[in-house]
Parts: structure tokens; sequence; C-alpha cells
């Protein structure tokens, strides 16, 4: 694979994953705020809070920044059509690990009523 190649598959990384990344966060955020919500009445917010979401925010975009080993490696590889046309499946299970890790993390900082 020479430089040509490698910035090809990059800009169509990034042009591809960036504008998901904005659904990603603000579907995690959605999860954030319900159960900010619908945490228990009893909860006296803390800075400590504040902190606790802004390292979970954090950590799930590293998280998310892992999809682009797994998209430049099966675009450098013989199958890159068909990985062009399958790939947002990588994006759809990257969300739904993400989702219900925000759950349980949120649930379980604020202390959501309903969770069990």
């Amino acid at each position: 694979m020479d430089l040509a190649e490698l910035r090809e598959y990059a800009t169509s990384a990034i042009r591809y994953w960036e504008p998901l990344r904005i659904i990603y966060n603000a579907i995690l955020a959605g999860i954030t705020i319900w159960c900010y919500y619908h945490r228990s009445p009893d909860l006296q917010l803390t800075f400590n809070y504040v902190l606790g979401v802004f390292i979970f925010a954090v950590t799930a975009n590293a998280i998310y920044s892992v999809s682009y080993v797994f998209d430049l490696i099966a675009q450098a590889s013989m199958f890159r059509g068909t990985w062009l046309k399958v790939r947002p499946l990588l994006f759809a299970i990257v969300l739904a690990f993400a989702s219900a890790m925000t759950y349980f993390v949120a649930a379980e900082m604020f202390r959501v009523a309903s969770y069990s």
C-alpha cells in the first residue's frame, strides 16, 4: 500500500465516520439526559457528577474512534467494495454497545428510580 492509497482510505473513513459521530453523541447525550431526569429525587448533583459525565463522554468517543482501525484495515483488504456497503453494520454495533453502556453507567450514577 502506498501513501496515496492510505490517504484515500483515511479520507473515506473520515468522511463516513465523522458525520455519524454527531448522531452517536446525540443519542448518548439523550440517554444520559433521560437518566438524569428520571433520577432519584434525593440525589444532590455535585461537581463530581459533572466530572463523571465528562470522563464517560471522552471514553465513549475513544471507543467510537476504534471504528477507524477496523475501517482502515477492511478498506485496505481485497474486500473493500463489500466493506463499504456493510460498514453501517459496524456503526450500528458500536452505537448499540455504547448506548447500553451509557444507560447502565448513567442509571447507576444518577440512581434512576426505574433501574433495577
